[in-house]
């Protein structure tokens, strides 16, 4: 079953929505938020599809607080998968004057204990002030924003890339050297491929 919400009144204005089917899509007129939750009691995985021709700003936000969890940039046509826990949200964030629409689709988050002795979190830190858009091969293309962090939990075995004059350069590939909640500096590391 698909929904379609469109935005109302001005696109300034922030609005927020429950949404009950596994999958459909929301339009965002331009430089609006729209904050989205799902009636779940765990947690669970969004694939989110940006068919704008420019960024959307997605954000994991605590539904009760409104603390910021996480977030990335989804590139224009990206594709992203984005764990949401029970009491946290997703904040969608047109920044283009142009409407962006966003397909979801959500399923319940699988993530068994085999699994998750195979994966370790940590965060993408960006510590300039440009964009890096990275490329992570079946998981999401995230634009990783000026001085941000961007919290990913990844397989081992998962390579990550960056992109750099149009063509994508290996980064890093996850491994047990890397600590649970390990913050890894981007920027610097691209710097030190580079040299």
């Amino acid at each position: 079953m698909k929904i379609k919400f469109l935005g109302l009144l001005f696109s300034s204005l922030f609005f927020s929505t429950a949404l009950q089917a596994q999958e459909g899509e929301v339009q965002l007129k331009g430089k609006q938020q729209l904050s989205l939750f799902f009636h779940q009691d765990a947690a669970y995985a969004v694939r989110l599809r940006n068919k704008a021709v420019s960024t959307v700003n997605i954000r994991v936000m605590h539904r009760l607080s409104g603390a910021f969890i996480r977030g990335f940039g989804l590139a224009p046509k990206g594709k992203a998968t984005v764990t949401v826990e029970e009491q946290e949200e997703l904040l969608l964030e047109n920044t283009a004057k142009r409407q962006a629409t966003i397909q979801y689709t959500l399923k319940k988050n699988k993530l068994k204990n085999d699994v998750a002795a195979t994966s370790i979190r940590f965060e993408l830190f960006n510590s300039t002030k440009t964009v890096i858009p990275l490329w992570i091969p079946g998981v999401m293309n995230p634009n990783l924003s000026p001085n941000s962090k961007s919290s990913v939990t990844l397989k081992i075995g998962q390579i990550l890339y960056y992109k750099s004059k149009g063509k994508k350069r290996v980064l890093f590939e996850v491994d047990e050297r890397i600590s649970h909640d390990a913050v890894i500096d981007v920027a610097a590391l691209i710097q030190e491929l580079q040299q």
